[in-house]
């Protein structure tokens, strides 16, 4: 049996949830780095204009993108992560990450400091580093509500650490870190209703799980898992819970329509963009790739398996079978279901790779399911010594791979061809991406600190 803890956390316990939040934000930004995904030039810049014009078009950003690599041309046109619908640039993602994001640019924008691209860029790592790390505490926090203190530290550091929470959501303004967020922070609320059940705290969890549908339309799938946890074991609580998960869809089903014409928002520009449009994909057939395939293709490959990039998660599959049969408390078994649909819904996706990210991007807000479900085996990993040694090993291993990520990223999937247009490469262990990476590194060393050594008039994504 797991150990229990008082249902209200100590002093102790929140300054520890604080000084790990502390050391993870200081380690995402010591790179001195951000990153220049085309992905996320829509979200970087959407803030500012939600603060300064009050609406959710990027017309104002023309001139600015324009001037910086081509990065208007490769979000409108190759890529499609900008579209232009009814004479107004708008972003092919959901607003939430943006709309999270516009405390930090609020100050910058106070402080005058966004002049040029590259302070955008700066201002979105900052936020994205600072919703990462409070992911992570939130990730000890409820490991704590059923673990000793330094078994839940170890679990929340290596999903800080040894996931592609520092390899890629800390490093630039994905929709994975604010929705990451929003999932912990409301499976920690729920965790506490199976403690001390109140309405406000339904109410909280219904909100934070809301945002994370509004952050990235994919976690409509482990939301909808929390929605029949409370349907199934708070019912009394329903009514808390729905409230504002109602009041968020609703406006977000009407944004989509009005803006996109239909609920899935704008991802078909993605599907039909330059960069894509030969695959002939859609919204309805983007999901059609064999299940064993993908399971394999997700979890195993060389360059993009979650098993390679994040070794210590393996024991999480094993608690997913498990506690979905035997949970050791309610919740447990519906995070264990969020891991099963999750990763059959990655693996029916024809383009499971996600781009040209370091490591299984995708999986990005799962690790948080993952990881507590981890913990749920803490009894089982230290009941020998052998198991220990292999779960500290493979948290470490998990680190170092993700370290060369946030450090030393090579450009891999672009050389010698875009894995978008050659995915076999994902496959090939005689050149995978983290031993490429890796033999960049002890070659020529970390890529170098970009921030310190910006200029003006330096062009970038």
């Amino acid at each position: 049996m797991l150990n229990s803890t008082p249902t209200s956390q100590s002093v102790q316990t929140r300054g520890a949830a604080c000084l790990l939040f502390v050391i993870l934000f200081c380690l995402y930004n010591v790179n001195f780095r951000h990153g220049s995904s085309v992905d996320t030039v829509s979200t970087t810049a959407l803030p500012v204009s939600i603060i300064k014009e009050g609406n959710f078009d990027l017309d104002e950003f023309r001139t600015l993108l324009s001037t910086n690599t081509v990065a208007l041309d490769a979000s409108l046109i190759y890529f499609g992560g900008i579209q232009e619908r009814n004479g107004h640039l708008v972003t092919s993602y959901p607003l939430g990450s943006a709309i999270l994001a516009v405390p930090f640019f609020w100050v910058a924008e106070r402080m005058n400091y966004l002049r040029e691209w590259h302070h955008y860029r700066v201002v979105g790592k900052i936020s994205a580093s600072f919703m990462v790390a409070l992911s992570a505490a939130f990730v000890f926090l409820t490991l704590r509500l059923n673990l000793p203190e330094k078994a839940a530290w170890l679990i929340a550091l290596f999903f800080g650490l040894g996931t592609s929470a520092w390899s890629i959501s800390s490093q630039e303004l994905w929709q994975h870190g604010p929705g990451t967020l929003c999932l912990v922070a409301g499976v920690y609320s729920l965790t506490l209703i199976t403690k001390v059940a109140t309405q406000r705290l339904a109410f909280i969890a219904g909100l934070l799980l809301g945002l994370a549908v509004l952050c990235r339309l994919l976690n409509a799938v482990p939301v909808a898992v929390m929605s029949c946890f409370i349907l199934f074991h708070h019912r009394k609580y329903a009514v808390a819970f729905f409230a504002p998960l109602v009041a968020i869809a609703i406006p977000l089903a009407l944004y989509n329509i009005t803006t996109y014409g239909h609920l899935s928002g704008g991802y078909d520009a993605i599907y039909q963009s330059k960069w894509h449009a030969w695959r002939g994909l859609t919204s309805r057939n983007a999901y059609t790739n064999p299940l064993l395939k993908g399971l394999a293709d997700i979890l195993l490959s060389p360059s993009r398996g979650l098993f390679i990039y994040s070794p210590f998660l393996v024991p999480a599959y094993i608690a997913t079978i498990l506690f979905l049969i035997r949970p050791q408390y309610p919740l447990q078994r519906y995070l264990a279901l969020w891991v099963i649909l999750i990763s059959i819904v990655l693996a029916k996706n024809v383009l499971w790779w996600g781009g040209a990210t370091f490591g299984p991007r995708y999986f990005s807000e799962t690790c948080v399911a993952l990881t507590i479900l981890t913990g749920g085996l803490w009894p089982l990993l230290t009941r020998r010594k052998l198991y220990y040694a292999a779960f500290i090993t493979s948290g470490l291993v998990g680190i170092l791979i993700n370290g060369i990520g946030a450090y030393a990223p090579c450009g891999w999937a672009d050389e010698p061809v875009s894995v978008d247009f050659s995915p076999e490469r994902l496959w090939d262990w005689r050149d995978p991406e983290i031993l490429r990476c890796l033999k960049v590194a002890v070659h020529n060393g970390p890529k170098p600190p970009e921030i310190l050594l910006y200029k003006s008039g330096d062009t970038d994504f």
